[in-house]
């Protein structure tokens, strides 16, 4: 059975997610709070940020717009280790079952994101 080319995105968005729990899963649980970069985030929030490019993105994609004020819902970030996988996990389905009402159509759309329209660059 041949693939569109969103149905391809999700099939393949989905095998990276797996990856990305069984990552979350194996962090140390004791090591949260640990920052590579004093000045930088923490082992906890660098994780969650990985849930959040998929919340922040779906969502701005099905309003057709990105704004600062938008927040997905259910994106409070965990604050143990042992959370992150599974909330992920949440939040990565969430994010799949808003593009999957996308038509392939859909694909063909320009959605400015956050400071205006998209620029294209020879």
């Amino acid at each position: 059975m041949p693939m569109n080319e969103l149905e391809t995105f999700l099939a393949s968005w989905d095998r990276e997610a797996a990856s990305t729990v069984k990552l979350l899963a194996a962090l140390p649980p004791t090591q949260y709070d640990f920052r590579p970069d004093p000045g930088g985030r923490s082992l906890g929030e660098l994780a969650w940020h990985l849930a959040e490019g998929d919340a922040y993105m779906s969502y701005g994609i099905e309003r057709g717009q990105f704004t600062m004020d938008a927040k997905p819902p259910n994106i409070e970030r965990p604050r143990k280790v042992e959370a992150l996988a599974p909330g992920y996990e949440r939040i990565h389905r969430e994010a799949v079952e808003r593009i999957r009402k996308l038509t392939p159509e859909d694909l063909d759309r320009t959605i400015p994101f956050f400071t205006g329209p998209m620029t294209i660059r020879d």
